[in-house]
Protein backbone atom coordinates (compact mmCIF):
# COMPACT_ATOMS: atom_id res chain seq x y z
CA UNK A 1 0.00 0.00 0.00
CA UNK A 2 2.92 2.35 1.00
CA UNK A 3 4.13 1.81 -2.25
CA UNK A 4 1.43 2.31 -4.54
CA UNK A 5 0.58 5.22 -2.50
CA UNK A 6 4.18 6.70 -3.56
CA UNK A 7 3.75 5.94 -7.20
CA UNK A 8 0.64 7.51 -7.04
CA UNK A 9 2.29 11.01 -5.60
CA UNK A 10 4.88 10.40 -7.91
CA UNK A 11 2.43 10.32 -11.05
CA UNK A 12 0.60 13.51 -9.68
CA UNK A 13 3.75 15.46 -9.33
CA UNK A 14 4.77 14.65 -12.66
CA UNK A 15 0.88 15.23 -13.96
CA UNK A 16 1.40 18.72 -12.57
CA UNK A 17 4.79 19.33 -13.21
CA UNK A 18 3.83 19.03 -17.04
CA UNK A 19 1.21 21.14 -16.99
CA UNK A 20 3.20 23.89 -14.86
CA UNK A 21 6.13 24.07 -17.63
CA UNK A 22 3.18 24.10 -20.16
CA UNK A 23 1.64 27.03 -18.47
CA UNK A 24 4.83 29.06 -17.80
CA UNK A 25 5.87 28.77 -21.79
CA UNK A 26 2.03 29.53 -22.75
CA UNK A 27 2.32 32.62 -20.44
CA UNK A 28 5.54 33.51 -21.47
CA UNK A 29 5.34 32.86 -25.21
CA UNK A 30 1.53 32.65 -26.50
CA UNK A 31 3.15 29.06 -27.42
CA UNK A 32 2.51 25.13 -25.91
CA UNK A 33 5.52 23.44 -27.24
CA UNK A 34 4.34 19.84 -28.53
CA UNK A 35 6.43 17.88 -25.88
CA UNK A 36 4.21 19.18 -23.19
CA UNK A 37 0.73 17.41 -24.51
CA UNK A 38 3.20 14.33 -25.97
CA UNK A 39 4.59 13.61 -22.51
CA UNK A 40 1.11 13.87 -20.71
CA UNK A 41 0.07 11.23 -23.03
CA UNK A 42 3.29 9.30 -23.03
CA UNK A 43 3.04 9.18 -18.68
CA UNK A 44 -0.55 7.89 -18.65
CA UNK A 45 -0.05 4.34 -19.84
CA UNK A 46 3.02 4.39 -17.85
CA UNK A 47 0.75 5.35 -15.04
CA UNK A 48 -2.09 2.97 -15.58
CA UNK A 49 0.27 -0.11 -15.95
CA UNK A 50 1.94 0.90 -12.86
CA UNK A 51 -1.14 0.95 -11.05
CA UNK A 52 -2.19 4.63 -10.56
CA UNK A 53 -5.82 4.34 -9.04
CA UNK A 54 -7.65 5.83 -12.04
CA UNK A 55 -11.60 4.96 -11.50
CA UNK A 56 -12.67 4.79 -14.84
CA UNK A 57 -11.72 1.59 -17.73
CA UNK A 58 -9.43 2.78 -20.32
CA UNK A 59 -11.88 2.96 -22.49
CA UNK A 60 -13.85 6.05 -21.20
CA UNK A 61 -10.23 7.93 -21.01
CA UNK A 62 -9.40 7.55 -24.02
CA UNK A 63 -12.78 8.69 -25.47
CA UNK A 64 -12.29 11.31 -23.46
CA UNK A 65 -9.24 12.30 -25.37
CA UNK A 66 -10.83 11.76 -28.39
CA UNK A 67 -13.82 14.08 -27.88
CA UNK A 68 -11.38 16.91 -26.47
CA UNK A 69 -9.02 16.18 -28.99
CA UNK A 70 -11.88 16.90 -31.47
CA UNK A 71 -13.71 19.45 -29.88
CA UNK A 72 -10.69 21.43 -29.66
CA UNK A 73 -9.67 21.35 -33.23
CA UNK A 74 -12.97 22.69 -33.83
CA UNK A 75 -11.80 25.67 -31.42
CA UNK A 76 -8.64 26.22 -32.83
CA UNK A 77 -10.55 26.16 -36.34
CA UNK A 78 -12.46 29.30 -35.80
CA UNK A 79 -10.06 30.32 -33.66
CA UNK A 80 -11.01 30.47 -30.60
CA UNK A 81 -8.82 28.55 -29.30
CA UNK A 82 -4.71 28.41 -29.89
CA UNK A 83 -3.46 24.51 -31.14
CA UNK A 84 -1.44 24.09 -28.29
CA UNK A 85 -4.23 24.76 -25.61
CA UNK A 86 -6.64 22.32 -27.86
CA UNK A 87 -3.42 19.68 -27.78
CA UNK A 88 -3.02 20.51 -24.00
CA UNK A 89 -6.38 19.99 -23.16
CA UNK A 90 -6.65 16.58 -24.36
CA UNK A 91 -3.88 15.21 -23.76
CA UNK A 92 -4.82 16.42 -19.78
CA UNK A 93 -8.36 15.02 -20.97
CA UNK A 94 -6.99 11.28 -21.34
CA UNK A 95 -6.15 11.06 -17.55
CA UNK A 96 -9.30 11.41 -16.64
CA UNK A 97 -12.55 9.05 -17.81
CA UNK A 98 -15.83 10.33 -19.21
CA UNK A 99 -17.32 10.81 -16.25
CA UNK A 100 -14.54 12.80 -14.47
CA UNK A 101 -14.94 15.18 -18.01
CA UNK A 102 -17.35 17.73 -16.28
CA UNK A 103 -15.36 18.53 -13.10
CA UNK A 104 -12.18 18.79 -15.54
CA UNK A 105 -14.05 21.01 -17.80
CA UNK A 106 -15.37 23.01 -14.74
CA UNK A 107 -12.23 23.70 -13.24
CA UNK A 108 -10.38 24.92 -16.06
CA UNK A 109 -13.76 26.99 -17.12
CA UNK A 110 -13.83 28.63 -13.69
CA UNK A 111 -9.95 29.33 -13.81
CA UNK A 112 -10.01 30.56 -17.30
CA UNK A 113 -12.66 33.11 -16.16
CA UNK A 114 -11.53 34.20 -13.25
CA UNK A 115 -7.97 35.20 -15.06
CA UNK A 116 -10.44 37.00 -17.89
CA UNK A 117 -12.41 38.61 -15.30
CA UNK A 118 -9.02 39.95 -13.53
CA UNK A 119 -7.58 40.93 -17.20
CA UNK A 120 -10.42 42.92 -17.91
CA UNK A 121 -10.24 44.59 -14.62
CA UNK A 122 -6.47 45.64 -15.27
CA UNK A 123 -7.26 47.11 -18.55
CA UNK A 124 -10.14 49.66 -17.22
CA UNK A 125 -7.94 49.84 -14.64
CA UNK A 126 -5.20 50.67 -16.94
CA UNK A 127 -7.48 53.10 -19.20
CA UNK A 128 -8.42 55.31 -16.26
CA UNK A 129 -4.96 55.68 -14.91
CA UNK A 130 -3.85 57.11 -18.39
CA UNK A 131 -2.72 53.74 -20.40
CA UNK A 132 -0.83 54.35 -23.10
CA UNK A 133 -3.37 56.43 -24.74
CA UNK A 134 -5.20 53.51 -26.36
CA UNK A 135 -9.25 53.40 -26.78
CA UNK A 136 -11.13 51.59 -23.86
CA UNK A 137 -12.47 48.99 -26.67
CA UNK A 138 -8.80 48.54 -28.78
CA UNK A 139 -7.29 47.54 -24.82
CA UNK A 140 -10.04 44.86 -24.39
CA UNK A 141 -9.89 43.53 -27.26
CA UNK A 142 -6.23 42.90 -27.69
CA UNK A 143 -6.50 41.42 -24.51
CA UNK A 144 -5.04 37.67 -25.28
CA UNK A 145 -5.05 34.97 -23.04
CA UNK A 146 -2.49 32.25 -22.57
CA UNK A 147 -4.91 29.45 -21.98
CA UNK A 148 -2.53 26.86 -20.93
CA UNK A 149 -2.60 28.46 -17.42
CA UNK A 150 -5.93 27.99 -16.56
CA UNK A 151 -5.99 24.51 -18.30
CA UNK A 152 -3.24 23.67 -15.66
CA UNK A 153 -4.69 24.96 -12.61
CA UNK A 154 -7.95 23.33 -13.69
CA UNK A 155 -6.46 19.81 -14.63
CA UNK A 156 -4.59 19.95 -11.26
CA UNK A 157 -7.69 20.89 -9.32
CA UNK A 158 -9.47 17.88 -11.09
CA UNK A 159 -6.77 15.58 -10.76
CA UNK A 160 -6.40 16.38 -6.75
CA UNK A 161 -10.99 16.63 -6.11
CA UNK A 162 -11.90 13.40 -4.29
CA UNK A 163 -13.27 11.05 -7.78
CA UNK A 164 -17.27 11.01 -7.69
CA UNK A 165 -18.68 9.69 -10.99
CA UNK A 166 -17.58 6.85 -12.97
CA UNK A 167 -18.91 6.11 -16.75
Amino acid sequence: MNQLLNATTLFQILFGAILVGAAINDGRRFKIPNAYPAALLLLFPVAWFAGYPFIAPFWSHAAHFAIALGVGMLLFRFEFFGAGDAKLYAAAAMWFGLGEGIRLLLFISLTGALIVMFRMMTGVLGIFMGGEGQTIQKRLIDRRIAYGIPIAIGGLLALLMPHSINI
